[in-house]
């Protein structure tokens, strides 16, 4: 659970929260339960699973641990791809922009060229641009970026303090605790085990 400090003290003490678990558990409807923390601890499932009962819920684990599948690490490489050639385009414009347009005329720098250079700082392009090239250079992942398979978070989902206290009580959920299907969405139970 994310610490929260709004400075209201109904939202504080987490009451919308447990009001909307009260009533989502008589509303049969498809909910998803994102609790990082909770989902990892048997105990704190099973209570979960007990506010939802089986006679009126399909109750379901998706387990997502491990590797993710090539199709979600491609899309994640495409979308790192595309953000970094905005950045190269941009660069690009700003260079062409900066060009002298004569002997004597001076050098005038296009506004929207300057705005998008902006987004372009820290990046560097590792491709030689051919002289009176027409086109920005085509940016590349190098391998180290290849490896990233997810983005990092300015924030984790969970603080140091909580991880090292989930860990030591972590399990995999098993159709044992009420669940009527567990699926391993990323890798295969012994996988995830591991």
């Amino acid at each position: 659970r994310p610490d929260v400090t709004f400075g209201i003290s109904v939202l504080d003490e987490l009451g919308v929260r447990k009001v909307l678990g009260v009533i989502a558990a008589l509303i049969p409807r498809n909910y998803v339960v994102l609790e990082v923390k909770s989902n990892c601890i048997k105990t704190e499932r099973e209570e979960i699973l007990s506010r939802f009962p089986a006679s009126q819920y399909r109750r379901v684990a998706h387990v997502a641990i491990g590797a993710p599948p090539t199709g979600w690490v491609q899309k994640f490489h495409d979308g790192m791809l595309q953000e970094k050639q905005q950045k190269l385009t941009a660069e690009w414009k700003l260079k062409q922009a900066m060009k002298p347009q004569g002997d004597e005329q001076k050098m005038e720098v296009d506004d929207t060229a300057k705005d998008e250079s902006k987004a372009a700082d820290g990046v560097k392009a590792e491709v030689k641009e051919e002289p009176g090239s027409d086109e920005p250079p085509k940016a590349q992942l190098t391998e180290e970026e290849k490896k990233i398979r997810f983005k990092p978070q300015l924030e984790p989902d969970l603080n140091e303090l909580a991880l090292g206290q989930v860990m030591r009580l972590c399990a995999l959920p098993d159709a044992e605790e009420g669940f009527d299907a567990v699926t391993f969405v990323w890798e295969d139970e012994a996988g995830a085990q591991d």
